[in-house]
């Protein structure tokens, strides 16, 4: 048996559980931006902790979302100003 496999599929459950359970204290729109900005997270932390190159096509597909997660909060960002 290949553990570490094993030990994958294990922690890829609890955070789709987690994830789940969250929804019943944050709004579901919240929820998809928080989905969106793994993502990011991903490209970020592959790249400190895995030395992974962010190419071009990535960093415009990284753009978008953070293009698209700007313009959804917009309203809530012009409040602060």
């Amino acid at each position: 048996m290949n553990f570490k496999v094993i030990i994958a599929y294990m922690l890829f459950f609890l955070s789709t559980l987690i994830t789940i359970l969250s929804y019943k204290y944050i709004n579901l729109s919240l929820g998809a931006i928080l989905e969106a900005t793994g993502y990011i997270f991903v490209a970020i932390l592959g790249h400190v902790f895995l030395h992974e190159k962010v190419g071009t096509c990535k960093r415009k597909g990284l753009s978008c979302i953070l293009l698209g997660i700007v313009l959804f909060n917009l309203e809530e960002i012009l409040k602060l100003f």
